[in-house]
């Protein structure tokens, strides 16, 4: 609840907490009354203080209730007028959406109503009020320092969802995690120039979620730490967090911060080190590039920006055409084995048209895929089931379960079935895994339909898996991507886009391609493998021109990034020293 106007509350969007402007003898004696409290004083007029106090408190809380709700009244008055006026289906369902946002209000306003005078305590913090001279005198907080829950926003409830929505419109998304609104809610907090200090995850760094975050960040505070501890063991839940530093106003042009991230066996010793940090560049911030230094040595970072500058983004030699897999929403329920997929043809010749051959992320690896058996039921969006009675049958016994998805769709249909990119899965392809120490790219050419495990590139250039394997594109890739776990790297579809293609030779392709045909022979493994792999890179560096120096460094690389990988984690919790921010 606002207590009082000030420049920034006037800022905040309505739509969460009433903005009001009550009567000041209130405040005058609630501000009194709590000065006296904290005066020396017997227990029993301290006693008396505190009830006094909470009936001058539910007394403002009712009078601001009482406010706000004759406000929600006229607007619920109106919307109803507007709806008895329109004959615009998408206008009425716009304002029926508005009418029930309204009630909902009201409704929320009963309910604390209620439960404040059952003596319930108040679910709120009238910090204005208590904290008036920060916001008078000073405009906000100097610092807010915070370690926010982890709460999943797809399973809050629908009203709370809306209301951060408008309320927080820059960090607003429709999935994601709570988190990412403690931010927001802190720069609003602060005065100018103040100081936001949060222990949080790391993943709004990668997620789709966290864009409206990174572009805040990025754009109206000037980022002085990041430490990113991956999944090194610095506390007890394995939340991969981060250490966030950063103050209340835009950059200045061309402003660096500090950043570090922590592999395994790291000594947290040398954190108050200044020569353990990168120097990073805030306006890679928003990109998603700013949470870990680059990979290597200086020499490396600045070889892997020289490759990343060369021929054309990966996504853009191959038309934009890189796709998510399927997100089935109830994998029980969609995923089936060969003896139902024969069973449900049996019953019904017709279900074939809806079968699909379906990889999982467990079936493919780098240069090799195991088809199991799965199959995918492909209920898409907008399908006449009653064509497809033996699927209806199968799927009616999930159907309690696939209603209550996260989204909207008929109980029937999957979740994301990715429509628009059928023809890409059913055709020859590169694929890829979300996760992995290294590439791991493979060439489908049976056609089969991919999980959310799995990326597409539709493309029929064989050569090309070749290509985006070798340990030059190994490198961009890995540097580009953060470290979750074990040293696996998620790969982002945006930072596979990234991987600079310069085509070979018509020859060389030729040869790649007959590589490309071997190695998926061999499903990768043994010495013939390893040096299939080695002609590959020979390639690569002659078609990028790589000098010898250059191909050295790579190969350094690599031989360090397997003996990390090799080293044993530490497999209890390290201890941590205290140290100071650089």
């Amino acid at each position: 609840v606002e207590i009082l106007p000030t420049r920034e509350s006037q800022q905040v969007q309505q739509g969460a907490l009433p903005q009001i402007d009550p009567n000041a003898a209130i405040i005058e004696r609630l501000r009194a009354l709590q000065a006296d409290y904290f005066m020396p004083a017997t227990a029993e007029l301290r006693r008396s203080l505190r009830t006094q106090i909470r009936a001058t408190e539910l007394d403002l809380v009712e009078r601001i209730l009482a406010a706000r709700d004759a406000e929600l009244t006229a607007q619920l008055n109106a919307v109803l007028h507007k709806l008895d006026m329109l004959h615009s289906q998408r206008e009425t369902t716009e304002l029926t959406r508005e009418r029930e946002g309204i009630v909902r209000a009201i409704e929320v306003h009963q309910t604390v109503r209620q439960a404040l005078r059952q003596g319930q305590s108040l679910p709120f913090f009238l910090y204005r009020l208590y904290f008036g001279s920060v916001f008078n005198e000073h405009d906000g907080f100097d610092i807010v320092i915070a370690n926010p829950p982890y709460v999943s926003i797809e399973n809050m409830k629908p009203e709370i969802k809306e209301t951060l929505k408008k309320t927080y419109t820059d960090v607003a998304a429709g999935r994601g995690d709570l988190y990412t609104y403690f931010y927001a809610r802190a720069l609003q907090l602060l005065r100018p120039g103040g100081t936001l200090a949060f222990i949080t995850s790391n993943k709004f760094f990668r997620a789709g979620y966290g864009k409206g975050l990174l572009k805040t960040l990025a754009t109206k505070t000037t980022m002085r730490t990041i430490i990113d501890f991956g999944d090194a063991p610095v506390f007890d839940a394995a939340a991969y967090p981060c250490i966030v530093i950063t103050d209340n106003e835009p950059p200045s042009a061309n402003h660096t911060y500090a950043g570090l991230t922590t592999p395994a066996g790291y000594k947290y010793a040398e954190l108050d080190k200044l020569d353990a940090y990168f120097m990073l560049e805030h306006q890679n911030l928003e990109q998603g590039n700013g949470v870990h230094p680059p990979s290597g040595s200086q020499a490396t970072s600045d070889l892997v920006n020289k490759l990343l500058s060369l021929g054309s983004p990966l996504m853009d030699y191959v038309g934009e055409r890189i796709y998510y897999g399927i997100k089935t929403g109830r994998t029980e329920a969609f995923i089936i084995n060969q003896a139902t997929y024969d069973r449900l043809i049996a019953e019904d010749p017709n279900s074939v048209q809806v079968l699909k051959p379906l990889l999982r992320g467990r079936d493919i690896s780098r240069y090799s895929i195991s088809y199991n058996g799965s199959w995918l039921i492909y209920t898409y969006h907008g399908i006449d089931i009653s064509k497809y009675p033996a699927i209806e049958n199968y799927l009616s016994p999930f159907r309690e379960r696939l209603e209550g998805r996260a989204t909207r769709q008929a109980w029937y249909e999957l979740q994301q079935p990715q429509q628009a990119y059928e023809d890409a899965y059913a055709s020859p392809k590169i694929i890829s895994l979300r996760f992995g120490l290294k590439t791991g790219f493979t060439f489908d050419e049976k056609g089969y339909f991919c999980n959310d495990a799995i990326y597409t590139i539709a493309t029929q250039k064989r050569w090309l898996a070749a290509v985006i394997n070798s340990s030059l594109c190994n490198l961009c890739l890995i540097s580009l991507c953060p470290t979750v776990q074990n040293g696996y790297s998620q790969f982002f579809i945006n930072k596979i886009g990234q991987i600079p293609i310069i085509e070979p030779t018509p020859a060389d392709q030729q040869r790649l391609t007959a590589i490309v045909d071997e190695l998926q022979a061999l499903r990768g493994q043994g010495p013939q493998a390893a040096a299939l792999e080695r002609e590959v890179d020979a390639i690569v560096y002659k078609t990028y021109g790589l000098t010898p120096e250059e191909q050295a460094e790579i190969e350094t690389w690599h031989a360090e990034r397997r003996r990390q990988l090799a080293t044993p984690r530490a497999p209890t919790m390290m201890k941590r020293p205290k140290w100071r921010c650089p």
